[in-house]
């Protein structure tokens, strides 16, 4: 719930607001069209500022909750709370009983979660009918057990997690062993002010290194939330299976003596889920230098004052509490693989970060360019990038955007990777280049390799970078993206329908191309950062679809603000 309003000069609660004043009219104006369904409405006392509180008993009789659901009755009495911002925000759905208290989509044991989207879910003309209409939806779906308790707003918390405005953040991708004590350590470390990181779980008492947090670890949940104060916290663990509450504070106290007058002292709850007892919610908190000076020198007892905890926001990205937003995506297919990308400049310097964003393990990058001013316009390299070597300064961008991604720049020709004819230990190898040398050397390998890795050709046209090839073939073929090119160019070239896409094997036209600056420029394509970041977008999504289905064969596309041509067109290659 938002923090109270401040009151008014003379210590009036504020006056309603014209929403407020419309949704308990339309309330009351439900329950006397509508006795049959909505039994009584009456606004309660406003504890806090600003605020709205109307109780509204429903008619629920026709919902019947099946063994596991929610324990609707007959009648089911709700509290609207509507704040200053309603219509804008939703108002709140409280009940006052505790039969809802461990439920999915019940948030601290008493808000019901009828909206788990507002941004999407609720529109500011909404009023009470269609927040009735929702809540009696909800109640149907809970009594009839549709929320999948493992996806649900759930958890072992309560289903909010607590944070303090301003903190920073944990991030954390481990999680403590399953049979952790009840009282352990973690391992963190500063990575910037706004940032903390997990670097390690373990057990014992030992005397605390720098920068480490306490963990307490609880069997059963606490859905009625977290406490503010410390001492209210440890008592409400031990009654969740957790650590004594004097033990856990003697190690709190023992944090302080060790971390220096001053300095925070910081705490890990870890509370296992009700469905799955392997796996723990965790919640990061601290005490701050002046509550933690509170607590040093306490031997083996409670502490006598209040001690507030600031809880920190977390970053989840365990594997197995986490799905990755890209899960269910084409570029899914790169995920944990070994990927080379020859040629980081207009095409292949997006290539590269998109593949790197899509979770690969290891990318090597191949180019002996430097960063010139001029390039900026459209390739992915910053400012301060100019005058170095492109591979060097894109592998420490991708190194930027992944702890876990491996990544080497071999800054040289990319034929200095099949010198010896023998293709790179990779499990796929993004050709960029738009370079024929390189084409046909890393057809000559494939051809004597036993086991090539799959291979792509990546380019886009020169008059407008809004146009995007992608050959591909499959890990394990006898020849590489120049054989299936000279079969495309035979193929499209002979298809009128494919008009648009003859541009990527005949000469450029005059002004197809454009000399960057006066002198002895070599002609490039035309093209900015948005034509080149779009091409490259659909091109790397389209390899991930090619990797998935293994078929060799040509992609054509046409980005959406591309002259003209079909969007997209599969050739799939057909050896003569």
């Amino acid at each position: 719930m938002a923090p109270p309003a401040p009151r008014s000069g003379h210590g009036e609660a504020p006056a309603r607001t014209a929403g407020q004043k419309s949704l308990l009219r339309e309330l009351k104006g439900l329950a006397k069209a509508h006795p049959e369904l909505v039994l009584a409405v009456g606004e309660r006392a406003r504890p806090l500022p600003g605020y709205v509180r109307v109780a509204v008993r429903l008619n629920t009789s026709h919902i019947r909750p099946v063994p596991g659901g929610l324990p609707v009755e007959e009648q089911e009495a709700i509290v609207v709370v509507a704040g200053p911002e309603f219509p804008d925000q939703p108002p709140l759905v409280l009940v006052e009983h505790d039969r809802f208290v461990g439920y999915p989509n019940v948030l601290l044991g008493d808000e019901l979660c009828i909206y788990l989207d507002p941004s999407r879910e609720w529109h500011p003309a909404f009023g009470a009918e269609q927040l009735l209409e929702r809540v009696w939806k909800f109640l149907d779906d809970a009594a009839n057990a549709r929320f999948d308790r493992r996806t649900a707003l759930f958890h072992a918390i309560g289903g909010r997690q607590p944070t303090n405005v301003g903190m920073p953040t944990v991030v954390v991708r481990t999680s403590p062993p399953d049979d952790a004590r009840p009282l352990s350590l973690a391992t963190i470390r500063k990575r910037t002010n706004a940032r903390l990181d997990v670097v390690g779980w373990r057990q014992g008492r030992a005397k605390q290194p720098d920068h480490s947090a306490v963990v307490l670890t609880a069997s059963t949940p606490l859905y009625r939330g977290v406490a503010p104060d410390l001492t209210t916290l440890l008592n409400q663990l031990a009654d969740a299976g957790g650590p004594h509450p004097v033990g856990a504070a003697d190690a709190l106290g023992r944090a302080a003596a060790h971390s220096g007058a001053g300095q925070p002292v910081y705490l890990i709850l870890a509370v296992h889920h009700p469905d799955a007892p392997s796996l723990q919610h965790l919640v990061p908190g601290r005490l701050p230098g002046a509550s933690a000076d509170q607590l040093r020198g306490t031997r083996r007892r409670m502490p006598t004052d209040p001690i507030l905890i600031e809880w920190l926001p977390m970053s989840d990205q365990r594997s197995e509490t986490a799905t990755r937003r890209d899960s269910a995506r084409p570029v899914a297919s790169f995920g944990g693989r070994t990927v080379e990308v020859w040629g980081c400049g207009g095409v292949g310097s997006w290539t590269a970060e998109f593949i790197a964003r899509a979770g690969a393990k290891r990318i090597v990058l191949r180019d002996k360019a430097l960063v010139g001013g001029g390039l900026l316009v459209r390739q992915n390299f910053l400012e301060d990038d100019i005058g170095w070597l492109k591979a060097a300064q894109l592998a420490a961008r991708l190194r930027a955007l992944a702890d876990e991604l491996d990544v080497r720049a071999e800054p040289g020709d990319a034929l200095v990777g099949i010198a010896d004819g023998r293709l790179p230990d990779a499990d796929i190898l993004v050709d960029a280049t738009v370079n024929e040398t390189v084409a046909a050397r890393l057809d000559e390998a494939a051809k004597q390799s036993s086991g090539p890795p799959a291979m792509a050709q990546l380019a886009t046209d020169s008059r407008t970078a809004t146009y995007g090839l992608l050959l591909f073939v499959p890990a394990g073929h006898p020849y590489g993206p120049a054989t299936v090119d000279s079969w495309a160019a035979r193929r499209v070239l002979g298809d009128g329908s494919l008009e648009a896409f003859h541009r990527f094997w005949t000469e450029p036209a005059k002004g197809d191309q454009l000399i960057p600056e006066v002198g002895c420029s070599v002609p490039t394509f035309h093209g900015s950062a948005a034509d080149l970041a779009s091409v490259a977008g659909s091109l790397v999504s389209l390899l991930g679809q090619s990797l998935q289905s293994g078929t060799p064969g040509v992609h054509l596309l046409a980005a959406a603000h591309a002259g003209g041509g079909p969007r997209h067109v599969f050739l799939r290659y057909e050896q003569s």
